[in-house]
């Protein structure tokens, strides 16, 4: 017969009945405290890897964004180097900005005064907001950059950002290096156009001269071969030596009119590279006598005395004969 627990054997079960108990409730609580401290580190860690996506997302676009920047600011660095500004152009230019990664749309206004030889003055999308703001700002998620050459404001870059959870800073500055280079173009222009112009009306000027010069020989050779004529025949008459010596005076002051008059065609032949000097040989002291001849008379008329000396020249052989250009001397 199985004999009945006594009662101090059953105290002793309830208690270990009751430490097990406890004992279990206690890990329960403990595995329970355990799983949410697993959770929320599950949790935690998924935040992080959602952040990290993110942060590695933005960061990729920022990339890509500057890389496409880096990429037109090269190209048409070149290209506004080697052509001129044009629709065309312009408009390329205003394509690719779009292009862009966050950028959702772009548009390029000028100025309609500016002279550079354009059809049209705005490129790109017409619904882009623009402002009339002297420096660079924020209208909602649109970027406006004035344009300004020498000081003047020649019109305004406008750029529409796609929504993105992320700072909009990084735009600005590669905006910016777009909008200077635009600049840069656009001054160049300015300069090329203002050269050519200027070398027009240069030689629009010289073409003038020219006419100019051309009327001016006509016009004082017909009287001057009159003059001269009529010295050679006065020199055919009786005279006497005062009276030769005025008329050969005469015919001499007509001779260095008419070197005046072909220097004033030398003049054109100098700016047109077809001047040439014709030395021959001539005697100075004739020189000396016909220069005498013409100021002497001027010079005591004014109670001045007229010498002409030598003192560079001291071999007789110099003195008497020398080959140049005696009309250039």
């Amino acid at each position: 017969m199985n004999q009945e627990p006594t009662a101090a054997e059953i105290r002793a079960l309830q208690r270990k009945l009751a430490r097990e108990t406890a004992s279990r409730k206690q890990a329960e609580v403990l595995l329970e405290q355990k799983s949410l401290e697993l959770y929320e580190s599950s949790q935690k860690l998924e935040l992080a890897v959602a952040q990290l996506e993110e942060s590695s997302a933005q960061n990729l676009i920022k990339l890509e964004f500057q890389q496409q920047v880096d990429a037109l600011l090269i190209y048409f660095g070149k290209t506004f180097l080697n052509q001129q500004l044009d629709d065309v152009l312009l408009a390329k230019y205003v394509g690719r900005i779009k292009e862009c990664a966050v950028i959702a749309h772009c548009s390029l206004t000028l100025l309609s005064d500016l002279n550079l030889g354009l059809k049209k003055n705005k490129f790109g999308c017409e619904r882009t907001n623009t402002n009339e703001a002297t420096k660079p700002s924020w209208n909602e998620n649109t970027y406006s950059i004035p344009l300004v050459v020498n000081r003047k404001r020649i019109g305004v870059l406008s750029a529409d950002i796609e929504p993105i959870e992320q700072d909009l800073e990084f735009i600005e500055k590669p905006l910016q290096l777009i909008a200077d280079l635009l600049c840069g173009a656009v001054n160049r222009q300015h300069i090329i156009l203002r050269n050519i112009e200027s070398r027009k009306r240069a030689e629009e000027s010289e073409r003038a001269t020219r006419d100019f010069l051309a009327m001016i020989n006509h016009e004082l050779r017909t009287p001057l071969n009159g003059l001269l004529g009529s010295s050679e025949l006065l020199q055919m008459t009786q005279l006497n030596n005062h009276q030769q010596e005025l008329v050969s005076n005469l015919s001499q002051s007509g001779e260095f009119l008419r070197v005046i008059i072909n220097d004033l065609l030398d003049f054109s032949k100098i700016s047109a590279n077809m001047f040439t000097l014709l030395p021959r040989k001539f005697k100075l002291e004739a020189l000396i006598t016909t220069l005498k001849g013409i100021f002497e008379t001027r010079a005591q008329e004014k109670s001045l005395q007229f010498e002409i000396k030598l003192r560079l020249i001291s071999l007789p052989a110099l003195r008497e004969t020398l080959s140049v250009s005696p009309r250039s001397l």
